[in-house]
Order: C-alpha cells, then sequence, then structure tokens
C-alpha cells in the first residue's frame, strides 16, 4: 500500500499513546504502518505499569486542565470509569466515526458503557471481554469433577468440597476466591455482577451519581460477603491475591477474564486450567457481564482529531 498523499493541514503531529497491555513490540508494526500510511503524523507509544495506572492516569489529566502539566493525547480506560472521566475527555467526532457505524460496528454493551451523558461517545473498545470462571483442571479432577456446574448453589457446594484447612482452621486450598476486595483482582466485576443479576440500577439517569442503598443492592452486597463470613466460607482476607493463589496451585476456581488467564499461562506454565460460563444465582436469569478496556482522547490533546484517527485506526479489523 503505498502511503496517502500528505494532508498540508497535517504536519510534525506527535500523538502520545498510554497503553497497559501490549508491549512496545507488538505496537511498533501497527504505529509504523499508520504512520507510513499517515505521512507528518508519529505515534510515540508508553506501555504503562497495571499497578496504580487507574490513579496515574487520573492525576496526570486533573493536573494537565490545571497546569501546564503534559498529559497523553490517548489513554487507555475501563469501561467502567467513563462517568469519572468523562470531562476529562473529547468525544468521537462524527467526521471519524459516526454513532450509527459505531452502533453496527461494536456490541450494544459498548454503546451503553462508553455513551456520555451529553449522548456523545468517549471512547472505541480494542475488544469486549467478558467474566468468567476459571478453573484448575487437575484439583477438579482429582476431586471427581470435571467442570464447574452452571447453577450457584451446586457451584457453591463444589467450592466448598474444594476447600482444605488445616488444624487451626485455615484455608490452605480454596475452592472459589470471593467475597473480599483487597486480595481478589476483580472484585469490583464480581461484585457488579452480583448486581447485575438482583436487577440493580446502580447509576441514576443522568450517569453522575452512584446509589447502593437500595433493598436489592444491599441483598447483592450482603450476599457477596457471606462467603467468607461462615464455617462454609472459601477464602479468607489473609490469603494472598486470589492470582496468587491460583498460579501457586491452591486455588481450584476464580473469577476473571480472559485476558487475565494470559497471565497466568505466562507467569504459571504448568498449572493446567480452563474457562467455563459464570454460574447463574438462584432466581436469576442468565446475565452477561462484560469487563473491557477502550481507548480515549483527551480534553488537553492539541491533537485531538488526528489521535481519534488512529484510535480508529486500532479497531479495525487486522
Amino acid at each position: 500500500m503505498l502511503p496517502k498523499d500528505p494532508d498540508p493541514a497535517v504536519k510534525d503531529v506527535e500523538i502520545v499513546y498510554w497503553g497497559i497491555w501490549e508491549s512496545d513490540d507488538v505496537m511498533h508494526p501497527l504505529i509504523e504502518k499508520y504512520e507510513f500510511e499517515n505521512p507528518g503524523v508519529k505515534i510515540k507509544y508508553a506501555q504503562q505499569s497495571f499497578k496504580n495506572y487507574e490513579d496515574t492516569v487520573y492525576t496526570r489529566l486533573e493536573q494537565a486542565t490545571s497546569s501546564s502539566e503534559p498529559a497523553p493525547d490517548v489513554v487507555r480506560i475501563h469501561n467502567t470509569w467513563l462517568p469519572k472521566y468523562e470531562k476529562y475527555l473529547t468525544p468521537l467526532p462524527e467526521d471519524v466515526m459516526s454513532a450509527e457505524t459505531y452502533a453496527q460496528e461494536f456490541y450494544p454493551t459498548a454503546v451503553d458503557d462508553l455513551t456520555g451523558r451529553d449522548g456523545k461517545i468517549y471512547a472505541i473498545p480494542l475488544h469486549i471481554d467478558g467474566l468468567m470462571v476459571i478453573y484448575n483442571t487437575e484439583i477438579l479432577s482429582k476431586a471427581g469433577f470435571t467442570a464447574p456446574p452452571k447453577d450457584w448453589d451446586s457451584f457453591m457446594e463444589m467450592a466448598q468440597a474444594l476447600t482444605k484447612k488445616d488444624s487451626n482452621g485455615k484455608i490452605t486450598q480454596s475452592g472459589l476466591a470471593i467475597g473480599t476486595s483487597k486480595n481478589i483482582v476483580h472484585s469490583i466485576d464480581i461484585l457488579s455482577y452480583f448486581l447485575l443479576q438482583n436487577k440493580v440500577q446502580v447509576m441514576n439517569s443522568t450517569r453522575d451519581q452512584v446509589n447502593l442503598t437500595t433493598s436489592r443492592a444491599v441483598s447483592a452486597l450482603d450476599t457477596y460477603t457471606s462467603f467468607v463470613q461462615d464455617d462454609n466460607a472459601t477464602w479468607a482476607i489473609y490469603l494472598p491475591s486470589d492470582l496468587t493463589k491460583f498460579q501457586n496451585g491452591e486455588l481450584a476456581m476464580m473469577f476473571g477474564t480472559s485476558w487475565r488467564a494470559l497471565d497466568i499461562l505466562e507467569n504459571a506454565p504448568k498449572i493446567k486450567f480452563a474457562l467455563a460460563p459464570l454460574p447463574r444465582l438462584p432466581n436469576n436469569e442468565e446475565v452477561y457481564y462484560s469487563s473491557y478496556w477502550a481507548d480515549a482522547v483527551t480534553s488537553t490533546s492539541k491533537n485531538s482529531k488526528e489521535a481519534w484517527k488512529f484510535v480508529e485506526f486500532l479497531s479495525q479489523p487486522e
């Protein structure tokens, strides 16, 4: 493919892009292709550490709006962050991608999650992932199980059967990581799934306030924390993170996304595991909880139009 004729209005444009998961080696071919096809545009990619990423990005954007502190042009945000971040982002221009095209290209959940209070779209997902059960096939097999049950009651019975404790009652092998926040990687996603199953309307109609005081919300919160509060508990606050416990071969099941499974493959290649759908809670219809990341353009970007063009390029099928 030949490069496009240079746009006289686009000259020496630099787009700073903050990502999380993709290394420089992964991004380099895509950036090189885009720069070749768009003379005058340079992409500067910086992979950020996942640890404290949300605080780092938010603080930088907050500072950039009130000072000369530089901020990236493109940032990666979680699908649940938009209400908090919207004021620091610029919406997707219609001449880069129309709302109609967006709705055709992406799942309805992306339209719902990434549309701001003003009705405009603020981020483009590169892929959409769902919360799943990640389970250790060897632990299940040794106990006579083949896969996690699809109904919640049977699922919890299996989790309790797979939990082992020492003489002091401390958990040595956990059947399921659930019920806490500090040592569960996807605790917010899991709790959100409980709220969704319980048909809780978390955000108000203008998406600027959260309400977790309704009876349905309180019931969902109580259900979530109950799994660490009785003799049949499968998890505890004194344990390491669920991901660490799983990679050590001491956790039968955890909730996570398919991209989290990539971490396990990389850090614990000897652990044999598989993925299964989330179990359905009692007396509730099946729901699908999505957890994914999307790229957005910051409001302080001096080249927001070109930044959006690059984000749209990344979303295209290879």
